[in-house]
């Protein structure tokens, strides 16, 4: 191999066929491996070690956020390149949470990510314009978290985060939440994980105690 390793994690067949195509034509980068998910997208990376991990986060199994977080504990030094869809402020912080070096909207043509593979491998952190955007958007929203101690603001809880913060209430685990929800294990951690990045804290005691603040202000 000439080029840079690379694995591709992503559910839609169309888009793997289409960076499939455009690698084959770069020596810069080689396609060792490609998954349809993130626990196929852990192993993929387990067998080949690749120099970077092209990860999408909405998919079946195991989302891609969950899998970046196995293989940066795995090896903290390892590179994930998110590319997605969603250039939500919650979804990019739990990219980050998780370990990724970088973040991409899949709107970014394959010459920007062919670039935005060789910038993370040298140790830099691409991101989409938009990205740039959601951080700064991310980080006032985080600094006004801590403001809340003094003067509680209330932010918009879905239907779906009431569900979660009433199983918590009733000290349930994630597999009883999801039985009561009829949801996966899987993605009642990531709703209380986009729950903690939403409110600013870590724990699900501090996501009760935020909570409890908004609606006694």
């Amino acid at each position: 191999m000439s080029g840079l390793s690379v694995v591709m994690v992503d559910d839609d067949e169309e888009f793997r066929t289409r960076y499939r195509d455009y690698f084959a034509h770069d020596s810069q980068i080689d396609l060792v491996g490609e998954a349809g998910d993130g626990a196929a997208g852990v192993t993929q990376w387990q067998t080949h070690r690749p120099d970077v991990v092209m990860m999408d986060l909405n998919m079946p199994t195991m989302a891609g956020d969950q899998a970046t977080q196995h293989i940066c504990d795995q090896d903290p030094q390892a590179r994930v390149l998110v590319l997605t869809v969603s250039d939500s402020p919650e979804q990019v912080a739990s990219a980050f949470d998780a370990g990724a070096c970088g973040y991409l909207v899949k709107t970014e043509p394959p010459q920007a990510v062919a670039q935005a593979i060789e910038d993370a491998t040298a140790g830099h952190t691409p991101l989409s314009s938009a990205i740039k955007t959601r951080l700064v958007e991310l980080w006032r929203r985080r600094h006004g978290f801590i403001q809340r101690a003094t003067e509680p603001t209330r932010i918009d809880l879905t239907g779906r985060d009431r569900q979660i913060i009433h199983g918590l209430e009733l000290g349930q685990t994630n597999a009883q939440i999801a039985a009561m929800l009829s949801l996966t294990e899987g993605s009642v951690k990531q709703y209380v994980h986009r729950l903690a990045v939403k409110l600013g804290v870590r724990t699900r005691l501090q996501i009760l105690r935020e909570t409890r603040a908004f609606e006694a202000s």
